[in-house]
């Protein structure tokens, strides 16, 4: 997977696989609501907040117009987040 970059327009939804060893989702602008299938939290982010993503389904949707980047997470390492929180998700047990 490479980076990529989205725009979502507000109501909008998007779903994708995240696999290997995972991706870092950046929220640049807007908010995003993101949800993993069979995992019972959600997750909200706004701008400058980031999510690092587990394998699996994922599936977001714009709370209001959003930009974001999706990093493999070999990857995030590499790129600036600024000030970003990035929030972990834990492994199911």
């Amino acid at each position: 997977m490479e980076t990529s970059s989205m725009m979502l327009a507000k109501g909008k939804t998007v779903a994708w696989e995240v696999r290997g060893s995972g991706e870092v989702l950046h929220c640049a602008t807007g908010w995003l609501w993101l949800t993993l299938t069979g995992d019972p939290e959600d997750h909200v982010l706004g701008p400058g907040e980031g999510l690092i993503l587990e394998p699996g389904l994922w599936v977001a949707q714009a709370l209001e117009t959003s930009g974001f980047q999706r990093v493999p997470q070999p990857l995030a390492k590499e790129v600036d987040h600024g000030q970003a929180n990035v929030l972990p998700v834990l492994q199911r047990l």
